[in-house]
C-alpha cells in the first residue's frame, strides 16, 4: 500500500468520527432544550396554542422524518 492511501483512509475515518460526534451533539442539545423533557406529561396534548408553538419549535427526538412518515412510520 502506498503512503497516500493510508493517509487518505485515516483522514476519512477521522472525518466520519467528527461528523458522528457533531450529529450526536446536535441530537443531545435538541433533546436537552426540548420543553417536553421538563413537562410532567410529555406525551399529553398542549393546552394552548402558545404551548403548541413552544413545543414544536424544533423536531422532537421521537418524530420520524417526512420521508419515513410517507413510507408508513407512525408518529408516536
Amino acid at each position: 500500500m502506498n503512503f497516500t492511501r493510508i493517509l487518505r483512509r485515516l483522514w476519512l475515518r477521522a472525518r466520519d468520527a467528527a461528523a458522528d460526534a457533531a450529529y450526536a451533539h446536535r441530537r443531545v442539545m435538541t433533546r436537552r432544550l426540548a420543553l417536553d423533557s421538563y413537562s410532567p406529561h410529555p406525551d399529553a396534548l398542549p393546552g394552548t396554542y402558545q404551548e403548541f408553538l413552544a413545543r414544536t419549535s424544533h423536531p422532537l427526538w421521537r418524530e420520524p422524518s417526512a420521508s419515513r412518515r410517507r413510507a408508513g412510520a407512525c408518529v408516536r
